[in-house]
C-alpha cells in the first residue's frame, strides 16, 4: 500500500518573487482522506533531475476553504523549492501524502481567546499563519489573532 496519493495541480500562483502556492485537484473518493485541520502539512514526492526528493510544506489554505494549497519559497540550492517555483504548472502530477501533524488549531466557537502567529521572514497572504488567524477567525468569534514576522537575513 502506498502512502502517496498522485494529485493534479489545479493551480499555481505566483505570490512573492520567491514564492509560490500551489493548489491542488482532489478527486472526490479521495476528499476523506485530504481533510485537514489549519496547522497541518503536506509531503510532496516529485522526481528532480533523476531523483527522488521529498519535501513537507504547511498547508496554507484554511479548512473552509474549498481548496488544498501549500506555499513554497524558493531556497538557494533548494531541490523541491526551485522546482516547484520554476518548473510546477496546472496539470501536473505530484505524489502528495495525506495531511500530517498535530500541532494544529483546535476551534471553540464559546471560548475567547488571543492567538499569536510567528513567521520568521514577512508572510505573504498565503502563509501558514495566515491559515491558522483565517481559521480562529472563522471559528472562533470571540477571539482575536496577531501575527509577528522578523526581518529575512541578509
Amino acid at each position: 500500500m502506498s502512502l502517496f496519493n498522485t494529485l493534479t495541480v489545479a493551480d499555481v500562483r505566483r505570490e512573492t518573487a520567491d514564492s509560490v502556492s500551489i493548489a491542488f485537484d482532489v478527486p472526490e473518493a479521495l476528499k476523506g482522506d485530504f481533510a485537514f485541520t489549519a496547522g497541518q502539512y503536506l509531503t510532496l514526492k516529485a522526481d528532480v533531475g533523476g531523483r527522488e526528493v521529498r519535501r513537507s510544506y504547511s498547508i496554507c489554505s484554511g479548512p473552509t476553504d474549498g481548496e488544498l494549497r501549500v506555499a513554497i519559497r524558493k531556497v538557494e540550492g533548494g531541490l523541491f523549492s526551485t522546482f516547484a517555483n520554476d518548473d510546477i504548472g496546472p496539470g501536473d502530477p505530484i505524489d502528495v501524502m495525506k495531511p500530517d501533524g498535530r500541532f494544529v488549531l483546535k476551534p471553540d466557537a464559546a471560548r475567547e481567546a488571543h492567538y499569536v502567529c510567528i513567521a520568521p521572514a514577512p508572510a505573504s497572504p498565503r502563509s501558514c499563519p495566515s491559515s491558522a488567524r483565517r481559521c480562529s477567525a472563522n471559528r472562533n468569534p470571540r477571539s482575536r489573532s496577531s501575527m509577528a514576522t522578523g526581518p529575512r537575513s541578509p
